[in-house]
């Protein structure tokens, strides 16, 4: 162990009440940087533990939930001599490591990867008379990019925020309408109370979420798991742009034809109106 970890060994073991194992409290030290910002299933499968002994663990500092111990992680982080945040790192050492964070969630997504559920959600949008596509917070990205390109692609389709909104637009709404929802945690009361609704009324839902768990999951016909594992506090999109792009490029894959007809027609208004230079 180097002289770094040695040392935040030492700041950690003045905050434990009771023992601990040791290669769990030596977990603690190597991944005190990404501990603030891994859901508690990622926390538990890179520690190796289940969702009791990391509770234990927790207690061992004396506190009683995963959000009490972040938040004691990150002032140590930032705080304490000792600490490593990003605020006390070299920016050579935050991109190596940010970029290995994002290597390792693409190469999750290409594990995990279901490609006859992507070959059914590639056919539920050019089945749907329309496309309807919900996020809120840090999903607002994916919702505006998957939109735009769905219409490019000839396809229709529109973003859609604010429960109140969406509840009323789409009460009378076609029930063949396909709605993509992505939601990640922390997961918004009000978005999953309108999932809810949704799926009463008979809407056909496709979740894009972070967890297996998450009401998204639950609450959709069926569902795309994003490894979403964030560095520090900032936030990523590489897998979920990555999921996009595949089912575009398989709805473009459907018809070569109309693919580049649709292309054309994008480019020839794009030159009517001057949008580029």
């Amino acid at each position: 162990m180097n002289a770094d970890h040695t040392l935040k060994k030492e700041m950690l073991r003045r905050y434990l009440k009771s023992d601990v194992d040791a290669n769990l409290l030596d977990f603690v030290v190597e991944n005190a940087h990404l501990i603030p910002f891994w859901p508690s299933e990622r926390l538990c499968d890179r520690a190796g533990v289940d969702e009791g002994q990391m509770l234990e663990l927790i207690r061992a500092f004396g506190m009683e939930s995963l959000v009490e111990f972040k938040d004691f992680m990150r002032i140590l982080l930032y705080h304490e001599p000792g600490g490593d945040g990003v605020v006390k790192r070299p920016l050579s050492g935050l991109v190596e490591e940010m970029i290995r964070n994002e290597q390792q969630n693409l190469r999750d997504l290409l594990a995990g990867m279901d490609y006859d559920r992507l070959e059914d959600f590639t056919q539920d949008i050019l089945s749907a008379s329309e496309v309807i596509v919900t996020g809120m917070g840090s999903a607002n990205p994916f919702v505006g990019y998957f939109c735009k390109m769905l219409n490019k692609l000839g396809i229709a389709a529109r973003p859609m925020s604010g429960v109140g909104d969406i509840l009323v637009q789409l009460y009378n709404h076609d029930r063949s309408t396909l709605i993509v929802t992505f939601g990640f945690a922390r997961y918004s009361k009000n978005a999953v109370l309108q999932l809810r609704r949704l799926r009463e009324w008979g809407f056909r839902i496709v979740g894009i979420t972070d967890r297996h768990d998450s009401p998204y999951a639950a609450l959709s016909d069926y569902y795309f798991f994003l490894p979403v594992q964030c560095f520090d506090f900032v936030d990523t999109y590489t897998t979920g742009m990555t999921l996009i792009n595949a089912v575009l490029l398989n709805i473009g894959r459907k018809d070569p034809q109309k693919l580049v007809a649709n292309l054309n027609n994008y480019d020839a208004i794009a030159e009517d109106f001057g949008l580029f230079f």
